[in-house]
């Protein structure tokens, strides 16, 4: 087990509307789950009809909470003078096709249906199961005193709700009429605008409170919540049985700052990662070095109580160990591999991505001092009444965007869930593609082995990275995918393609915007929309895809869905005609 000081915490310390028919063809569950007003579906529907030159690229809203947006003529008029840069009538259609397979991928990874679909109760038997060995683990309800759920991540609220339901059907059923509140209590952390009052209420009514933090950073809200939760943790015994619920954003949210580590020196860590470059997995091997609640210490907490933890995963691959920094899992990394990160993405002593000093002298310290810790018996002795599955992930939404692109009329085919790298080379990667698949129809001769007939769709999922210059502009790395591969479908020459590359979670970077949707003419009409003076290729240098496609005179490229109440890294979506 870890040394009890070193694993003790510091004292220190939208617009969202829908815009065309499309989503009314989506999945009637993703409707009845998230409605919308007809008000704003009226407006933006009109909007389009009303000049058949423009399409308003949104995505259909996850959430009604999001005020009306007015447009003026302008917003609706061609910014081309020659119309060649004007979107061609399939280029129309696919837009709309594109955002309605994404509302389909993010519809099939609602947190509250992964949760019911792993969790049951019945008579007095709670029941987990785990799809990828499909074992199911049971559990006598009568065995425990007190049942606790702790949620962290962006789809915590919706997450411990299903889980509140599931547990409060048996307890109204099983307990002659005991209060809910003597048995069942809970905290859930969660980013700022990713939980409805409704949901709100109806947790406290369950008696678990829901609190909000900052992500990606942490703030002091996400240190003190934290460390109320670990102090309800570590007043539990064998009679718990604690519940815990995590997601995407979960290192940020349930941030637990090793001593003498205060807030400052967290936030200017997890920025110096964030500008590195550095994939998410690796990031949370130096998250887990530097925070108690990580790497396994969430259940070391709340030893001795039985711990269940359900995983939606927001990392490729799905390793438990790694999502949220796998506060449920046993670390099996070591402050050796710690050191080898830092000394690969510049992290140390006057790199370009430095680190703060007391972080990497408490790298150094417990480098030799924590790394046997990992083999000690006693340590498996807690993880024995721990178990953790996965409930969702990238997988299970790609695979149902490709379904419902088959719906629509297109040949799908699912590129793969892993895809990592700099976002710039993914974008041209997938241009390149696209361009060879279209030459079935623009040059029949070259196209002797397509992997794919024509309509096609190329459905995509992962996390890419975006490395930032000193002096970067507002994005994120879907907006940066988006922007460079409408720059290389530009210079290309290519049309009837058009690529979608959204956040599941409905944040991309610092933004308002879930991703973009861009087609060959996009750049021109952008660049001619703001009269020439931003050009798309000085956006892409200075990362600052947000502002480059936000242009005064037009707004079409950016997709926005609001809080989607999940998380399963981002889908891309490639339509090819």
């Amino acid at each position: 087990m870890r040394k009890a000081p070193m694993r003790s915490m510091t004292r220190s310390s939208p617009r969202c509307f829908f815009t065309a028919i499309a989503a009314t063809q989506v999945a009637a569950a993703a409707i009845s789950l998230y409605p919308f007003g007809n008000q704003q579906q009226q407006q933006t529907f009109n909007c389009y009809y009303a000049t058949q030159s423009r399409y308003k690229s949104r995505l259909v809203s996850f959430q009604n909470t999001s005020r009306p947006r007015s447009f003026s003529s302008t917003r609706c008029r061609s910014s081309c003078t020659e119309g060649t840069c004007e979107q061609t009538q399939n280029e129309r259609k696919m837009t709309k096709d594109a955002l309605s397979i994404v509302t389909a991928a993010i519809a099939a990874v609602n947190p509250s249906k992964a949760v019911e679909s792993h969790l049951s109760v019945s008579v007095s038997t709670l029941r987990l199961l785990d799809r990828s060995t499909e074992k199911t683990s049971t559990y006598n309800m009568e065995n425990y005193d007190r049942i606790y759920i702790a949620a962290f991540g962006k789809a915590a609220a919706s997450m411990a709700l299903a889980t509140a339901r599931i547990i409060s059907s048996f307890l109204v059923d099983n307990t002659n009429n005991l209060s809910i509140n003597k048995k069942m209590s809970g905290k859930v952390i969660t980013k700022d605008d990713h939980a409805s009052q409704e949901d709100i209420k109806e947790l406290e009514k369950l008696n678990i409170y829901l609190h909000f933090a900052s992500h990606p950073v942490p703030d002091e809200r996400s240190i003190q919540h934290s460390r109320e939760l670990i102090t309800d943790l570590q007043s539990f015994d064998e009679k718990t049985l604690v519940i815990n619920c995590i997601s995407g954003g979960g290192s940020a949210l349930f941030c637990t700052p090793m001593a003498p580590l205060n807030l400052s020196d967290i936030s200017t860590f997890n920025q110096c990662l964030l500008a590195s470059g550095m994939p998410i997995h690796e990031m949370n091997v130096l998250r887990k070095k530097v925070e108690v609640g990580k790497g396994g210490g969430l259940v070391e907490i709340a030893h001795p109580a039985t711990c269940i933890t359900m995983v939606l995963s927001d990392v490729i691959g799905d390793p438990l160990d790694l999502i949220a920094s796998g506060p449920s899992v046993r670390d099996t990394s070591t402050y050796e591999e710690a050191r080898a990160l830092v000394e690969k993405y510049h992290l140390g002593k006057d790199g370009k991505y430095e680190l703060p000093n007391k972080v990497l002298e408490l790298l150094e310290v417990n480098k030799n001092y924590l790394d046997d810790e990992v083999s000690k018996p006693e340590v498996d002795d807690i993880f024995e009444k721990s178990t953790t599955v996965l409930v969702g992930n990238n997988g299970l939404a790609v695979s149902s965007a490709a379904q419902y692109a088959k719906q629509l009329g297109y040949n799908p085919v699912v590129l793969g869930t892993t895809i990592e790298g700099e976002a710039l080379h993914i974008a041209n990667m997938y241009v390149s593609m696209a361009q060879e698949i279209q030459l079935q129809r623009t040059n029949p001769s070259l196209s002797k082995f397509p992997i794919v007939p024509l309509p096609a769709a190329l459905i995509s999922g992962g996390e890419t990275t975006v490395t930032l210059s000193n002096n970067h502009g507002k994005g994120g790395r879907n907006q940066e995918i988006g922007l460079a591969a409408g720059l290389k479908m530009r210079s290309s020459k290519l049309r009837d393609i058009v690529i979608a590359s959204v956040g599941t979670d409905g944040t991309d970077g610092p933004t308002d915007a879930a991703g973009a949707i861009v087609d060959g003419g996009t750049i021109d009409r952008l660049e001619r929309g703001n009269n020439g003076s931003y050009s798309g290729e000085k956006a892409l240098r200075n990362h600052d895809a947000y502002n480059f496609f936000k242009s005064p005179s037009m707004d079409e490229s950016l997709v926005y869905t609001g809080a989607t109440g999940t998380n399963v890294a981002d889908v891309c979506v490639i339509l090819i005609q």
